[in-house]
């Protein structure tokens, strides 16, 4: 946390700062819990030897009231050690899963032998805590507002301690209980012998003024478990935890300016100077580039939530003025735009229809019929849309549920019960879900991945951060930021997407601006600029590229769209002289090394397609990097989606006139 400070003139041949020092602290907080609940919880109350659950983790979220205490406000820095108490209510929940079969085994009449009896095991609950929280909170620097926090907690579960237990048969598919489900429930009510649960905590945070005697700040904090949550079990609940809040700063006396000031020399501080600033060319090539851009065809929702989520809403666009041409040539954004284009397409086909199928991950809530309100909910408000929106009859939109997708992803991972929570579009006029094709494009590629600068400067010493920029005129192109004294070589990766938005602007040679700014340990701000070529060239090659998306989890088949996109790919961009490389993926989920197989299993099979449509078609690579270089953000599930591909490239010489 930065003081508040003025600068008063005084007879000393340094200047002085007065500091008015709070004595104590008041807040409020709140944050988000990512929780790794370790356990031998067994399967049957007090009989281990039928099974135990495995560790699993949930998404929590605690609210609470702070209180922090200057302890020597007599130092020069006094913030620098704080007594700090918290009072919060934490919920905390649980689910568990384990996989067994106990020995038992079932009559196949069909074969006439026994076949065991597999069954999944869940343990789904949570625990609601009011807890106290005691520690203390250090500030190394006056000038950095960063401090560290270090505390205990204790607290009793008294708001809440429901859970369910239930099983489900996983194989043999004939095996039945005898109610004739696949599923029933086993246990539900109170945790037995939920009590105090003890924890150490260690938290790195950042403070700001935010105004007057108000302070924001953000932390991120680690609780280790220090016994078990109850009596018969080991069950130890471990966290990391996010939070924001708001502290606000109380003066001894009845109003601020009755706090008596406190009078520190300050050295002067000798300017930081950048005596240089230089750098090479830059050269591009300008390549003319034909892309398709396949559409998922999932709207995803978070747990038991029903409305769309915001990267959805903010890209709902005008009918009249949204056009597909226009969209940016990059997947997250063409696929964010998905409602869009679905509407503007059924507008332009008055015949085609659709059916939206909302989906659960079938866990969101305990009664099977609140989860099939649920995803009715969720197809029900994108109908809404698209009938608001997009003026589309109801009549051409039919609605359909599902507890969990026909295609589901795995629900051993809480990646693939999110990728379950979504609304499925279906159409049947293929043109309604056909890919964005943006058809040649100039496309700008350093030749070089990096822009390096040598930067010369005297009083490193002085530096608290820097950050360095590329601009064309006025218009930003890259730019890092980082802490501490820059080095004196820096290099700046270069976004290829940021330089074809400017490629259409520059000339052939053209200028780009370097420029780094210092930030001071006294908060001014040292800058320097340097102008550098740009130098554009034209490639000699045209590219087309081509990415199938995988939806079936876990599989390499090429689905009858993917074969469709495939063939008309194929016939347009493939020339007699056209190189190809195919490079399969996958996305974060599962086993290196079988993700590496099965990448690979997915690319052999597209170049099988492939040669059976072109056999003389020339093929220079065809490879499986599994997850080593995700694309797409895999916390997303439209990003692992994306990751579960087999993309396309080929390069054809540019006839020369």
């Amino acid at each position: 946390m930065f003081s508040a400070f003025k600068m008063t003139a005084q007879d000393s041949q340094f200047p002085r700062t007065t500091v008015k020092i709070p004595e104590y602290y008041i807040g409020v907080l709140g944050g988000y819990s990512y929780i790794q609940n370790q356990t031998t919880l067994s399967i049957i109350p007090g009989a281990s030897d039928c099974g135990t659950f495995k560790n699993g983790t949930a998404n929590g979220y605690f609210v609470g009231i702070s209180a922090d205490y200057v302890l020597f406000p007599e130092l020069y820095f006094p913030e620098f050690l704080q007594a700090s108490g918290r009072i919060l209510f934490s919920a905390r929940p649980v689910e568990l899963q384990t996989t067994n079969d106990n020995n038992f085994q079932v009559y196949n009449a069909d074969t006439r032998t026994y076949e065991p009896l597999v069954r999944d095991h869940n343990y789904i609950g949570g625990l609601k805590y009011v807890l106290l929280d005691i520690g203390v909170r250090i500030q190394p620097f006056a000038w950095l507002p960063v401090y560290t926090r270090f505390a205990f907690d204790a607290g009793n579960p008294i708001a809440g301690t429901n859970y369910e237990q239930y099983e489900q048969i996983a194989s043999p598919n004939f095996a039945l209980y005898s109610d004739d489900t696949k599923r029933r429930i086993t246990g539900n009510g109170e945790i037995v012998g939920a009590g105090t649960a003890y924890g150490a905590i260690a938290a790195l945070g950042a403070e700001f003024p935010f105004q007057n005697d108000l302070f924001i700040n953000g932390e991120i904090s680690y609780r280790k478990g220090l016994n078990s949550v109850i009596a018969a079990d080991d069950w130890r609940t471990n966290m990391v935890q996010a939070s924001v809040g708001i502290r606000y700063g109380v003066f001894k006396g009845t109003a601020p300016q009755l706090q008596p000031e406190r009078e520190i020399p300050v050295a002067p501080q000798p300017p930081l100077v950048v005596q240089s600033i230089n750098t090479k060319p830059l050269e591009v090539q300008e390549t003319i580039v034909t892309q398709t851009f396949p559409l998922l065809p999932y709207i995803f929702f978070d747990s038991t939530r029903t409305e769309l989520r915001p990267q959805y809403i903010h890209n709902i666009s005008n009918r009249e003025s949204f056009k597909e041409t226009e969209l940016l040539k990059s997947t997250l954004p063409i696929y964010y735009n998905l409602l869009n284009i679905v509407g503007k397409r059924l507008q332009e086909n008055p015949s085609a229809k659709i059916t939206l199928t909302g989906t659960t991950d079938g866990r969101e809530f305990l009664k099977g019929e609140e989860r099939k309100k649920l995803a009715e909910t969720r197809a029900t408000n994108i109908a809404e849309i698209l009938k608001k929106e997009w003026k589309i009859a109801p009549e051409r939109i039919s609605i359909q549920t599902r507890d969990v997708p026909e295609l589901a992803s795995s629900a051993m991972y809480a990646e693939g019960n999110e990728e379950n929570r979504r609304v499925e579009i279906f159409s049947n006029d293929p043109k309604i879900l056909a890919p964005v094709v943006h058809s040649r494009f100039q496309e700008l590629v350093p030749v070089e991945d990096e822009q390096k600068f040598s930067v010369d400067i005297v009083n490193p010493e002085k530096a608290q951060a820097w950050d360095i920029s590329i601009f064309y005129k006025d218009k930003l192109v890259a730019i890092q930021r980082h802490e501490g004294v820059p080095p004196k070589e820096i290099s700046l990766s270069l976004a290829q997407t940021t330089l074809s938005d400017i490629g259409t602007e520059v000339e052939s040679l053209d200028s780009l601006r370097g420029e780094i700014q210092v930030i001071q340990n006294d908060g001014s701000v040292i800058t320097a600029q340097c102008p550098f070529p740009f130098l554009k060239t034209q490639n000699q090659f045209e590219l087309g590229r081509l990415s199938l998306i995988v939806f079936d989890f876990d599989k390499a088949e090429i689905t009858p769209l993917n074969k469709l996109m495939v063939n008309q790919f194929v016939n347009e961009a493939i020339k007699p002289t056209s190189q190809a490389t195919i490079v399969g993926s996958t996305d974060r989920l599962g086993e290196a090394k079988y993700n590496v197989q099965l990448s690979q299993q997915r690319a052999d099979i597209v170049q099988k397609y492939l040669l059976q449509l072109k056999p003389e078609t020339k093929i220079t690579s065809v490879t499986g990097t599994g997850a080593s270089m995700l694309p797409y953000d895999n916390s997303l599930p439209e990003g692992r989606y994306y990751c579960r591909t087999v993309s396309l490239t080929v390069k054809t010489p540019v006839l020369k006139r």
